[in-house]
């Protein structure tokens, strides 16, 4: 099987930073006898400006500065219908300022217009709009200030963040459930990403006043943040020998080494990203890491328990988001489901949904570094078998191993024999002869197979045969050795005592030709007699073991047999057999058949010689026989610039394929069918495909 990737690496859209420029952030409140603040002004504009300066020295430099306006408005009474509904103070702060003034456009200097809530609105959170030009967009807040000045901070952080074209961060449930199949589908909470400011830390009651984690790389790589050094993309279509990829992380809180590690699923494109998340440094005190519980949702609707640990934060970085919250780049965090917590401690495993990639947490310092390794698995099995044994269970017979139903085929297989479940010392081959210590013994055969560039599979057993039976009797004469072509007849069998010497002895001999799978072999046989001028009458057979496969009635002593076109390929050991008359005593010879593989025709069209940088290219691909029988069966291999991409089932008619999505460029597509025990191999044209940039 190939062992290349099946999907290029994909990259998200990362942003470049923005030029150094000034913030403004102007605050309105309702002014509504029925809903007093309890802060004073002084105390909001303090409140707003603690989230706007948190901004600040996230932007790391991009937003020179951030000015909080001394002046706090009062929102016309007209211009909203209550003063505790964030939609109603939205409405009302469009109609009370310019749509120009707080744009979420590019700005040189962008306004930013925060509405707060009075404290008496209780169970109310926030409200954002979303920007497009990352710290350099204003926008407009609305906010609650029902909680603590802690909680408060919060929602107004999170707010301002969509102002700068931010996503929520979720939590996602996926992999090794049940229901979670081939799609890739997770059940994705929105709001539950807490090793991110984007979650619903703030609002959320049940959650008590914790520090904001630092930004995590999904949402440094959308502003452009991240330093030489901090992240590394994994390129393993640049190393195709390469499968295992071993990295130390440092916390994601430190300010220098190692910080995160991206790669994406060579079947899907998804792309994840691991980061230690210790809970140190910056991130002290940090939900995240404290020790406290939530309870998300799995995919079959049912809550569960997930403990805030630290460890290995492994996060799908999704863009566009998986759910409507629009905004760029939503990280979506994995929870360790098997462990019931939030990170991925020392010495944890976890599969991407359709198994594309492991990750292996190992050795964890605390507060110091995180071990990782990532393991690809370019080539995806989708079916396997258990061996089957085919031969007779009988002394002196060969028994041989055979492996089928794999999709696609193993690169390599190792063998045990077993008697009785028992293993058979040195019995380690693909065949086995059987001698007279294994007569009674019910044997099996235990494979493990071996797809390069796949998920290693667990070794499969085949069904136990029937008690081997004892050696049969020793014929007259043992037949001679297999031969394609004409063979020397078997000796005449010896006149009974009983009168049978009246029978008049005959000679079979036999021959047939090279032949194709899917085509009739044909044996020409010739019966001889003993006596000149008595030609042989009668009936001749062809069996391959004791099954029938042709018979014939004689003319002039000759006959030609066609045997079936299902025949598989090898070289196959015929028996003919002359029964005999009333007249002529029966006789008997062998012949080999070699059968070749039928020749199959693979052919692959593209639907649209060229697409665009976002689009995925659809391939019509077939495997085709130049008969309908036996059925053309295996897989096929699509391959882009000579890497396998993609591996399907050969079907009854041509298959649309859609590629994964495929880097700018010009690139080469072929397809190759994969055999199998009655089809030869075969590669198609090459096909040139154009992806726009």
């Amino acid at each position: 099987a190939a062992a290349l990737a099946l999907a290029a690496p994909a990259a998200a859209r990362a942003g470049a930073p923005v030029s150094p420029r000034p913030h403004t952030l102007q605050i309105a409140v309702p002014r509504d006898a029925a809903r007093p603040f309890t802060a004073s002004d002084e105390q909001l504009i303090a409140l707003v400006a603690s989230a706007a300066d948190h901004w600040r020295e996230l932007s790391e430099g991009q937003i020179s500065s951030f000015t909080v306006d001394p002046t706090v408005d009062a929102l016309p009474p007209e211009s909203y219908s209550d003063p505790c509904e964030l939609d109603a103070l939205m409405t009302g702060a469009r109609q009370a300022y310019p749509a120009s003034r707080f744009s979420t456009g590019p700005s040189q200097a962008p306004q930013h217009l925060v509405v707060l809530l009075p404290d008496s609105c209780q169970g109310r959170n926030g409200l954002g709009t979303l920007g497009v030009a990352r710290f350099a967009s204003g926008g407009v807040v609305v906010a609650s200030t029902a909680g603590s000045a802690g909680k408060s901070q919060q929602i107004l952080v999170h707010e301002l963040g969509h102002n700068f074209g931010l996503s929520h961060s979720a939590g996602g449930v996926c992999g090794g459930i049940p229901g979670d199949g081939e799609s890739g589908a997770c059940r994705v909470d929105e709001y539950f990403g807490y090793p991110e400011l984007m979650s619903n830390e703030g609002s959320s009651p049940t959650i008590g006043d914790h520090p904001l984690p630092v930004l995590g790389a999904v949402f440094r790589d959308h502003f452009g943040l991240e330093a030489p050094g901090e992240s590394l993309t994994i390129d393993w279509s640049a190393e195709p020998e390469r499968s295992r990829f071993d990295y130390e992380l440092r916390p994601r809180a430190d300010a220098a080494g190692l910080r995160s590690v991206r790669v994406s699923d060579p079947h899907t494109g998804r792309r994840y990203v691991l980061e230690y998340r210790s809970g140190t440094g910056l991130d002290a005190g940090a939900f995240y890491a404290g020790g406290g519980t939530i309870e998300p949702f799995r995919p079959d609707g049912q809550q569960f328990p997930v403990t805030m640990t630290p460890g290995v934060a492994i996060q799908e970085d999704a863009d566009p988001p998986l759910t409507s919250a629009g905004g760029s780049r939503m990280p979506v965090w994995i929870y360790d489901l098997a462990a019931g917590t939030g990170n991925f401690g020392a010495h944890t495993t976890w599969f991407t949904p359709n198994r594309g990639l492991r990750i292996d947490v190992g050795a964890i310092a605390p507060g110091l570094s995180a071990h990782v390794q990532v393991t690809v698995y370019r080539t995806r099995i989708t079916a396997t078998a258990p061996p089957t044994i085919v031969g007779r269970a009988q002394v002196g017979e060969t028994l041989h191993a055979e492996v089928t139903g794999w999709r696609p085929a193993p690169d390599r297989c190792e063998h045990q024999w077993l008697a009785d479940a028992v293993e058979i010392p040195g019995a380690t081959g693909a065949a086995l002869t059987l001698d007279a210590g294994l007569q009674g013994a019910r044997l099996s055969v235990r494979v493990t197979c071996v797809v390069d560039g796949a998920e290693p599979v667990a070794p499969t057993t085949s069904a136990a045969t029937a008690a081997v039976l004892p050696a049969p009797p020793a014929p007259d004469a043992p037949p001679p050795p297999d031969a394609p072509g004409p063979v020397a007849p078997l000796p005449l069998p010896p006149a009974p005592a009983d009168g049978g010497s009246r029978l008049t002895a005959t000679r079979v001999t036999a021959s047939v030709a090279r032949s194709t799978v899917g085509q009739a072999a044909v044996v020409r046989i010739a019966v001889a007699t003993s006596s000149p001028g008595l030609p042989a009458d009668g009936r001749v057979e062809v069996r391959r073991g004791p099954k029938l496969l042709a018979a014939s009635s004689l003319r002039g002593g000759r006959a030609t047999v066609r045997l079936p076109a299902s025949l598989p390929a090898g070289r196959l050991r015929l028996a003919v057999q002359y029964t005999g008359s009333h007249r002529l005593r029966g006789s008997r010879a062998t012949v080999t058949a070699i059968r070749r593989k039928a020749p199959v025709r693979a052919t692959l069209r593209l639907l649209r010689a060229s697409i665009g940088p976002h689009d995925r290219a659809l391939v019509r691909v077939d495997a085709v026989a130049a008969t309908a029988r036996p059925p053309v069966t295996g897989s096929l291999a699509i391959a882009v610039d000579g890497t396998t991409i993609r591996h399907v089932a050969v079907a009854r008619a041509a298959r649309t394929i859609r590629l994964p999505p495929l880097r700018p460029g010009r690139h080469r597509l072929t397809v190759r069918y994969s055999g199998s025990n009655t089809h030869a191999t075969a590669t198609s044209a090459a096909h040139t495909l154009t992806v726009g940039r």
